[in-house]
């Protein structure tokens, strides 16, 4: 669930991440599917596959793509059996984080003092 935790893994040598979840006390299946939805954007951003084990569910294997290869109901008890496939390299969202994003926060804020100077 944490971008900048799972890039640093990545940069020391992680080939595929791994989610270890109790989502039992959040009480709800929505909230669920939410957090495996999150995690479902670490693959993305990575390009690494992701084993997801939850103890409520949903569990699963994501693609690097963010698919679903493999998953689970919510609140039942499953075995799911796949393949993980090692992958390497780095995306820019690996390398450089949220840079990209914070650049084009301060250039945003540099036109409205621009604008409201004018």
């Amino acid at each position: 669930m944490f971008p900048g935790i799972v890039a640093a893994r990545v940069r020391a040598g992680a080939e595929y991440l791994v989610n270890l979840a109790n989502d039992s006390w959040v009480g709800d299946d929505q909230f669920s599917a939410m957090t495996f939805d999150m995690v479902t954007l670490r693959a993305v951003e990575q390009r690494r596959p992701v084993v997801r084990v939850s103890t409520s569910g949903p569990s699963g294997v994501i693609d690097v793509h963010g698919r679903p290869v493999l998953r689970s109901g919510t609140a039942m008890q499953a075995v799911l059996d796949g393949t993980v496939t090692p992958t390497r390299g780095l995306t820019l969202y690996a390398r450089i984080g949220d840079a990209f994003a914070l650049a084009c926060a301060a250039a945003v804020a540099v036109a409205l003092v621009r604008r409201a100077r004018a």
